[in-house]
């Protein structure tokens, strides 16, 4: 696993030699715990929200007020988004 890899999912099993993670997918994921140890590994179950950042390309033909205006209004009808968070 490469510092540029990221990997989300929930712990299922951890052994002396492996950590066993179960992917947002639904891939269970082995990884050595020497590989845990050299990278960084943030725990969000304290967390009771959680901010995904979203990347999204648009053609120089399109209007991006209003592309931008599409996804805010997306969110908002989205169950589980908190709409005082989305950048209007």
């Amino acid at each position: 696993m490469s510092q540029d890899d990221s990997l989300l999912g929930d712990v299922v099993e951890i052994t002396l030699i492996y950590a066993k993670i179960r992917t947002v997918r639904n891939e269970l994921v082995t990884i050595p715990n020497q590989s845990l140890l050299q990278n960084q590994i943030i725990n969000f179950s304290g967390f009771n929200y959680l901010a995904v950042p979203v990347e999204v390309s648009v053609g120089s033909e399109f209007d991006k007020s209003e592309i931008k205006l599409l996804l805010i209004r997306a969110a908002s009808n989205t169950s589980g988004i908190i709409s005082d968070n989305l950048l209007l």
